[in-house]
């Protein structure tokens, strides 16, 4: 029996989590981005305290206590310290300053800080990978991984019935398998996949990945997070993403990964606003017919709004918001009219 006060968000966590666990096998993981992670010993570990941040990520949100969460931060003190400098700065702050581990987390809410200290991990995971890569390469990284992660909390949070807070962190933790990609083939994934991704808009960057090394970013993300023990439901949606498998994923999963493709769509076009992107990106949000124009731009708007609000939080330089605003505003319509629109 299920008590007249649970949420109905809960019960669908908990189910959706039972679900994760009954098929909780071994993804099926290409043998080449599998033996990457495993043999590669540039893949940085995390701290403990982070996988158990993101199994509580996955929980229900009536399970998170504040203490219990305080308890588990405070096990890592330079993590602590971090948390609270971010809260108190200017893209997080309120109008009073937090100087208490258990204050910020009640300022902040849990879900918000698990987010937060999970950002600030993969900060660390990001410098070390980054160390020798050029200047404009670091740029187009940092920027792209903030904007998918902005952008797929605001389709979560206004187009899908998802977890905003899950959906961003998956925007963050995406596209790690660029980073390790790039650490290993070196120079040749700079010119052969990244340069020439950048530089030709018809080109798709998991084809061009799947040819040049044998595998993609997303199955290499997926393998790192595998071995960092993330949850399954943190792992699978990553797995899913440029796979054709939708109809095998549970609910929340598959809105997980529509959250993850329009993110990294709308990411790609803002890099290289060409027909061939915009198109991509129209394709997928043409299946939200029943959102006016008017709403989408609203959407993606306030994507970049975040994006540029998180640069201190993930350490990512300054969005062009002008510009930005300009592609989704233009005359051009990069968004698509849906069936609201039409009948107007």
């Amino acid at each position: 029996m299920i008590a007249d006060d649970v949420a109905a968000e809960d019960v669908l966590q908990v189910a959706e989590r039972f679900l994760g666990q009954l098929s909780r096998r071994r993804l099926m993981l290409d043998s080449t981005a599998r033996k990457l992670v495993t043999e590669f010993s540039e893949v940085p570990p995390i701290p403990h305290v982070l996988t158990r941040l993101a199994h509580f990520l996955a929980e229900p949100a009536s399970e998170l206590s504040i203490p219990k969460l305080t308890s588990e931060i405070q096990k890592d003190p330079r993590l602590t310290s971090e948390l609270i400098k971010v809260a108190n700065s200017a893209q997080v702050a309120s109008t009073s300053r937090q100087n208490d581990l258990k204050s910020v987390i009640t300022l902040l809410g849990p879900r918000q800080a698990i987010l937060m200290c999970l950002s600030i991990g993969m900060r660390t995971v990001r410098s070390q990978l980054m160390k020798p890569w050029a200047d404009d390469f670091r740029d187009w990284y940092l920027k792209r991984s903030a904007m998918v992660a902005a952008t797929a909390e605001a389709v979560a949070k206004h187009l899908e019935d998802v977890p905003s807070e899950t959906a961003f962190l998956l925007g963050v933790l995406s596209d790690i398998g660029i980073l390790v990609l790039a650490e290993h083939h070196g120079q040749k994934y700079f010119d052969r996949v990244i340069q020439r991704f950048r530089s030709i808009p018809t080109l798709q960057l998991v084809k061009s990945e799947r040819i040049v090394t044998n595998t993609d970013h997303s199955m290499v993300t997926a393998a790192v997070l595998e071995s960092w023990k993330f949850p399954f439901s943190i792992v699978q949606p990553i797995y899913a993403q440029h796979l054709d498998i939708d109809d095998s994923l549970p609910k929340m999963g598959a809105g997980l990964v529509r959250c993850l493709r329009l993110g990294e769509a709308f990411a790609e076009m803002c890099d290289q606003p060409a027909a061939q992107r915009v198109n991509a990106f129209n394709s997928l949000l043409s299946r939200y017919y029943d959102v006016s124009r008017q709403e989408s731009r609203h959407v993606f708007l306030e994507a970049i709004e975040k994006a540029n609000q998180t640069a201190e939080i993930l350490r990512t330089p300054p969005l062009e918001m002008s510009e930005l605003q300009q592609i989704v505003n233009q005359e051009g319509e990069p968004l698509a009219a849906s069936a609201v629109d039409q009948e107007a």
